[in-house]
């Protein structure tokens, strides 16, 4: 029969898929009739009868299988149009549905209806995914595509195609589903999914088209989908024009960006005429436009391999070389721009640009005659090539009288911008360096000044926030700038609103003005006095304005000028250099004691736990250190509530690992604390294998490390597993417990023989102990200090292992213990005069004469 007959290998269209899946439904195979369908729909996506097939199906086999109403089957007919008004009446479908608004008794209301349910549905995944194995995707997106297509107006239309977006979108996020969706974009109706009225639904779009794309990636040697992908990428290109609104734009730039994740999207768009309509934005009127520029560009340049870079160079001088040799000034301005926009995207590329020949020449020769709009352009140029060192050196070389006379220009943001430029570059040349400080408050008071004028973000608050960010290394303006809460809070605002480069620059200037002098070590301190007495010229002096009592009091004025919770804000960043200098602040905050309970208070706790666990492996080690320092000082059961005390365990214990022995003695104090919450908290310790560094940091040379792991050791012994592993796990664990109960440093021995008192409880731990050569004497000795604390804790153990055997009973009398027992029962302490009365009775029950 031709129902048995395979396709597979045969050269088929889908009018043969369709043959053979009527014949399927006629003989009540469902399942493969479907199947045969979506083959046919893969073939021509648009056919009409594959369409309605598809949909007659989906409704036969529901009334097949339930009389629930309504159906995500019915809900999928009807929403892609399967079913006239008349059919609904007959089948009851209206009273499954229901009704609603002012087209409820028509065809489209149903349909919108349908819509609008799966729209809310399709938000869960699973149900997104079972949209998709009932043949969702080949029906909904031609539903879509014509609806958009006939240009169908009024409240009900545009509520369907709002709905049926939807519903695409929520299917787009989910990264299986991106090639099938892809494969139906195309040049002819890529713009039916971006023009849309309303703004929200051209960000949908753009989103969903960019996810597309973006999970496809793995699939770009398919034909179609690499059209596909390039057809949406370059018409994102397009619609940056200046013709359409900035929503709109930004929708694209971000679909772009997005969207631009494989080498053969990115090449293809820098290759493509295109291409013009991103670096033309450098100069657009919109200050967030301008802003990601340089984002998008990187996005691409970051996709291209090495091998191509050649040819991303060539596209980028082809127009940018054209802009900077116009006469027109405005041309000249968009140039100097967009080469300030491709070195902010790659140093490389802009590199390449600024050495090629005549570029520099473009750009500093006639500078001094050109009008303000050129000059501010070439000042941002030469600035942005001030991030390759090579490029620096060619700046300081070619343009730094242009730029020192530009330092003094009535205009403010001339001046403010060459300043900035000439920050960037005095490290190149000593005497231009001492030209440029001459006056370094004088010069910082310039800037403070122009942001303090300049409140909301701006050219010049930018230029003045990233000078002061290179000047803030500088202890005098350090001090400046800390007691100006005026110029604090500004910045504070600058930084909260969503500017990612004024957010770097503040959070480095923060990060600056509260820095503690780095503690050199004992070799370090000293070959820095040789080299001060050899007066080596690099030795930089210590300033008393970076003592501990300077900067400690700028921290507190910036905590006082609320720079605790708009750091919280700012960590929020998902920049990890910008996230890094959060944490480097608060760090520098948590140093002083008398902080710590604001930073609980105003969320730079929770903040902490955030960049702690996420970014680039100093920044989360610096995070880790200040929560230790939290920590340690403040309650946890008040700092660290709920499940956050446990999302600190796993960075705590990394700074154990790490080879810093004042962040691992401080995470091991924070740990000790923790330790001491809950049950939940020692689980995830051990789960962390918190107990393995613990027990390797005992063998640490530095005596602080070592106290504070016996201390955490100590207070884990109230976990079952670590109390069953030291019992049962040999005599090697506890032969250390016994060793460092008889140290010298007395904090360590309280912590060793509190947990050998605790492990005592175990009649095995009670025969480890009197195994070991000198367990014995160890634990008598404990009882006969003078320290009540460790009288305690030997009495604790000699009464437990008194207890424990009868031969361990008559050992210990034979060892002298009695008399030790006699007279701290006599003592003073009633807890260890009860003890060791117990103990003498113990003894007695188990036969021990007592003298």
């Amino acid at each position: 029969m031709a129902t048995g007959t395979g396709l597979e290998n045969a050269a088929v269209d889908s009018e043969q898929f369709l043959r053979r899946a009527v014949a399927y439904e006629a003989l009540g195979q469902y399942d493969r009739a479907f199947a045969d369908v979506r083959t046919a729909l893969s073939l021509d996506k648009h056919h009409p009868d594959a369409i309605k097939s598809m949909q007659r199906l989906l409704q036969v086999t529901n009334d097949k299988s339930s009389s629930q109403a309504p159906s995500l089957k019915t809900l999928l007919v009807w929403a892609s149009g399967g079913i006239a008004d008349a059919e609904v009446r007959k089948s009851g479908m209206k009273e499954e549905i229901g009704t609603s608004g002012d087209y409820e008794e028509t065809a489209l209301g149903r349909r919108v209806e349908a819509a609008q349910r799966l729209a809310v549905m399709s938000s869960e995944r699973d149900v997104a995914d079972s949209i998709v194995r009932q043949g969702g995707i080949e029906l909904l997106l031609p539903a879509f595509l014509k609806e958009r297509r006939e240009h169908s107006t009024g409240e009900g239309a545009s509520s369907l195609q709002d709905a049926l977006l939807r519903i695409l979108a929520h299917i787009a996020a989910i990264p299986d589903h991106g090639p099938l969706m892809l494969g139906y974009v195309s040049d002819d109706n890529v713009e039916l999914f971006l023009e849309q009225a309303a703004i929200s639904s051209v960000q949908i779009a753009s989103d969903m088209l960019a996810s597309l794309v973006l999970h496809s990636l793995s699939h770009m040697s398919l034909p179609n989908l690499k059209s596909g992908a390039i057809t949406i990428i370059r018409n994102f290109a397009r619609r940056l024009r200046a013709a359409r609104s900035e929503e709109v734009r930004v929708a694209a730039f971000n679909g772009l960006i997005k969207a631009a994740g494989s080498n053969d999207a990115a090449l293809a768009l820098v290759s493509a005429p295109e291409f013009i309509d991103i670096l033309t934005l450098a100069d657009d009127k919109s200050e967030k436009l301008r802003g990601l520029v340089p984002v998008a560009l990187a996005r691409l340049f970051e996709q291209i391999d090495s091998k191509n870079e050649p040819i991303v160079k060539d596209a980028c001088y082809k127009i940018v070389g054209e802009w900077l040799e116009s006469d027109v000034p405005a041309q000249k301005a968009k140039g100097l721009l967009a080469f300030a926009a491709v070195f902010q995207a790659s140093s490389s590329i802009g590199s390449d640009l600024l050495q090629r020949e005549g570029i520099m020449a473009s750009l500093v020769d006639i500078a001094e005659f050109e009008p303000p709009s050129v000059q501010l352009a070439t000042i941002e140029a030469l600035s942005s090539a001030c991030t390759d060192n090579d490029c620096r050196k060619l700046v300081a070389s070619r343009a730094s009288d242009f730029l020192l006379s530009m330092s003094t220009s009535a205009d403010a943001e001339l001046q403010i911008a060459a300043s900035v430029a000439l920050v960037k570059i005095m490290s190149t040349d000593k005497g231009l360096e001492k030209r440029v400080l001459e006056d370094p408050t004088g010069l910082a008071r310039l800037f403070i000044t122009a942001i303090n004028a300049n409140p909301s973000q701006s050219p010049v608050s930018r230029n003045a926030v990233e000078a002061l960010a290179y000047l803030t290394v500088n202890p005098a303006i350090k001090e400046l700038m800390a007691h100006d809460s005026k110029l604090l809070q500004t910045l504070f605002a600058l930084a909260i609103k969503e500017e990612r480069s004024l957010r770097y620059g503040i959070a480095n200037i923060l990060s600056n003005i509260t820095a503690y002098r780095k503690r050199l070590t004992p070799e370090e301190e000293q070959v820095r006095k040789l080299r001060e007495l050899a007066k080596d010229a690099d030795v930089v002096k210590e300033s008393p304005l970076d003592d501990d009592g300077p900067v400690a009091k700028r921290c507190v004025a910036v905590a006082n000028a609320g720079g605790i919770a708009a750091l919280a804000t700012i960590a929020k960043t998902p920049s990890e250099g910008v996230r890094q200098a959060v944490a480097e602040t608060l760090l520098n905050l948590a140093t002083d004691r008398q902080l710590r309970g604001a930073l609980v208070a105003q969320g730079g706790a929770k903040a902490l736990v955030s960049l702690a666990n996420g970014g680039t492996a100093e920044g989360v080690a610096v995070a880790s250190h200040a929560l230790a320092k939290v920590a340690i000082s403040v309650d946890p059961n008040l700092a660290f509530k709920g499940e956050r005390a446990t999302e600190l365990v796993r960075p705590l214990i990394s700074l154990c690992n790490g080879e810093s022995e004042l962040r691992q003695f401080e995470a091991l104090m924070a740990l000790t604390n923790l330790a001491s919450m809950n049950d939940e908290v020692r689980t995830r310790i051990v789960q962390a294998k918190g107990v393995k560094a613990f027990e390797y940091l005992q063998f640490s040379d530095n005596e602080l490390v070592r106290r504070a792991a016996t201390e955490s050791i100590c207070n884990m012994m109230f976990d079952p597993q670590v109390f069953h592993s030291y019992v049962e796990g040999g005599a090697g664990r506890l032969r250390m417990l016994v060793a460092l109960s008889d140290v010298d440093d007395l904090p360590t021995r309280k912590a060793a023989s509190g947990a050998l008192a605790i492990l005592s409880g175990s009649e095995k731990a009670c025969r480890l102990i009197m195994e070991e050569s000198r367990g014995l004497e160890v634990v008598m000795g404990l009882a006969g200090e003078n320290e009540p604390e460790l009288q305690h804790r030997g009495v604790e153990c000699i009464k437990n292992i008194a207890k424990a055997k009868a031969d361990f009973a008559r050992r210990l009398e034979a060892a002298g213990v009695v008399s030790i027992l006699k007279a701290l029962v006599r003592g003073k302490h009633d807890v260890i005069a009860e003890g060791a009365m117990e103990t003498l009775s113990s003894m007695r029950a188990q036969g021990v004469l007592l003298a």
